[in-house]
């Protein structure tokens, strides 16, 4: 029943669909199921419907290859998690044109029991999809282009889930997507060009971006103690002699010009 299952189950429902192969994608959806995709008017609600809108979606004589997968699963409560897949989608027309799109599935994904297979709410014991949302992937921040398009926020809305902790987008070296939430980074490092993400579980994320973009985006918990570093204000063990010291054992240096002001406002929490 582990939550984390849902990765290898996005994915393969994800893979299997774009192959044409709808076995697996049908099996797992909830008879109550909710779809929205990224065109207008492309709201599908319980799996009776589901199944036949897609049906008629594969006789187009399109095809579709999905290439650099990234998936990532976020336990929303007991038995019921959040799971965000993002790749890329490459399709092929009948007339030899060939698209690619950066696309991004939301899966609201809950386990059920035996005892409510028994009572016909599904026909066996497992994950089962209840909600799912094809969008176009975008930065955060940005407006889609396209006014039709519903965006992940909305769909929350609509749905009426909303997720307990707040998650920083942050897209690496290798054009993978990762959804962080904050108390899981410990601090940022600017170095070359890039900047290094150090999270509690010791992993390390690299992006090609900017510490002064960053700043913008990740929020009130991180404070920018130097140029090349940004920290996690839950993770500041002292400060003292001009440097904060981090509970990773990292010393990060404090400007002397800088170092009453960032000293106050660390205060309340480290001292």
């Amino acid at each position: 029943m582990n939550y984390q299952d849902t990765e290898d189950m996005t994915i393969q429902a994800v893979k299997q669909y774009y192959k044409g192969n709808m076995e697996f994608f049908y099996l797992v959806l909830h008879p109550q199921a909710v779809v929205l995709s990224v065109g207008k008017d492309q709201l599908m609600v319980g799996k009776d419907e589901i199944m036949q809108q897609m049906q008629k979606k594969n006789n187009t004589g399109i095809r579709y290859d999905v290439d650099k997968i990234s998936c990532k699963a976020y336990a929303v409560e007991n038995r019921i998690c959040h799971t965000v897949l993002e790749s890329y989608i490459l399709t092929y027309y009948p007339d030899q044109t060939i698209e690619r799109v950066n696309q991004r599935v939301t899966v609201l994904w809950k386990y059920f029991s035996e005892k409510n297979a028994e009572k016909g709410q599904v026909e066996k014991a497992g994950w089962y999809a209840m909600n799912i949302h094809i969008s176009v992937a975008l930065d955060m921040g940005k407006k889609p282009e396209n006014a039709a398009h519903f965006s992940e926020s909305k769909f929350m809305e609509i749905l009426n889930i909303a997720e307990k902790e707040e998650k920083i987008v942050l897209r690496d070296i290798d054009s993978c997507t990762h959804y962080v939430p904050a108390s899981d980074i410990i601090r940022f490092e600017a170095d070359n060009h890039q900047v290094i993400v150090f999270l509690k579980n010791k992993q390390k994320l690299i992006m090609s971006t900017t510490l002064n973009s960053l700043e913008t985006q990740v929020g009130k918990d991180f404070v920018r103690v130097h140029r090349s570093h940004m920290v996690n204000v839950k993770y500041v063990q002292l400060v003292k002699n001009y440097k904060v010291t981090m509970v990773d054992g990292s010393v990060l240096p404090i400007p002397k010009e800088k170092y009453t002001n960032i000293k106050k406002t660390l205060a309340n929490i480290v001292l």
